[in-house]
């Protein structure tokens, strides 16, 4: 799918001197040029992470096959990423100096089961929550810290418990009176947001801990959301269903909610803003497959 009249590969470069202008803290859709990314060849593509050099994802190939993929300033091209031995990898954590992180699945027997992992100066060190077979990583910031989710079957298959880990070491983080949380997006302060589940494979709520103080994050209206990512200036990022089911990425900063949705989108989400107000994601287009967006604040 593609929400505009063509589909590009991005010039990093050229991506990041034009995210340099700084968002409005209160942003709106049509503050933001939209320019859609696409895995070359991919059926479908996903942005899941940018901190400012280098972006990273997934694609789907011509077989339904997902891969992981980098796309840096330094190459200028697309590098796709394949845990060894893995039949599933997605990226969506990377850190200012290029470590990444993400999801890889290995047991075809089991799909359901996988694998959180970062690699750190070329080296892949696997990440499995104490007890759990579903363990993804999602965010890492450049303190060695990166948050997740596990998932322990004898615990409810479906209950999510959030995570920050860090040499080895996992520190839950639970919000106070939920059934469950999973976390989603951590900056460098340690902030972390994520969601909360009301029960077991119940609905979710937006929601992030800010200086150690909990609160939800959901967009008025909302059925179901999750916030994604948070920036150095407090500002969050994620998606939302509408009440008639419709998906919608949205802001939040300040107290005031902003929808994005990309131009003839069925459907996004914004995986990640940056501390300029830069912001990635994904939608569903005309087509049915997910492309991918990068939003450059104007001036």
């Amino acid at each position: 799918m593609n929400r505009h009249t063509r589909r590009i590969i991005l010039s990093m470069a050229a991506v990041v001197l034009a995210g340099l202008a700084m968002a409005a803290p209160r942003p709106a859709t049509a503050q933001y040029a939209f320019t859609t990314i696409d895995f070359p060849g991919a059926a479908s593509t996903d942005v899941l992470g940018f901190p400012t050099r280098t972006m990273v994802g997934d694609f789907a190939d011509a077989g339904g096959n997902m891969h992981g993929w980098l796309l840096s300033a330094h190459r200028g091209t697309f590098q796709q990423f394949d845990v060894p031995g893995a039949w599933f990898t997605t990226l969506s954590a990377i850190d200012h100096s290029d470590n990444f992180g993400g999801v890889y699945r290995d047991d075809p027997g089991f799909p359901l089961r996988r694998h959180g992992f970062i690699v750190v100066d070329d080296v892949l060190t696997t990440i499995d929550y104490p007890g759990s077979t579903r363990t993804s990583i999602v965010q890492m910031n450049d303190r060695g810290q990166a948050v997740g989710i596990g998932r322990i079957p004898s615990e409810g298959a479906t209950t999510p418990y959030g995570f920050i880990w860090k040499d080895g070491g996992f520190t839950d983080v639970s919000f106070p009176g939920a059934f469950g949380t999973g976390l989603d997006g951590i900056n460098e302060q340690g902030d972390v947001c994520g969601f909360t589940t009301d029960e077991a494979g119940g609905l979710t709520h937006a929601m992030m801990r800010v200086n150690g103080v909990f609160s939800h994050v959901e967009p008025p209206g909302a059925i179901d959301s999750i916030a994604l990512s948070i920036n150095g200036r407090g500002q969050v990022a994620g998606w939302y269903d509408d009440a008639l089911g419709n998906t919608h990425g949205f802001l939040y900063y300040g107290g005031v909610f902003t929808t994005i949705d990309p131009p003839d989108s069925l459907g996004s989400e914004v995986t990640t803003i940056d501390n300029n107000g830069l912001i990635v994601g994904d939608y569903i287009g005309a087509d049915g497959a997910d492309h991918g967006f990068i939003g450059t604040p104007k001036h």
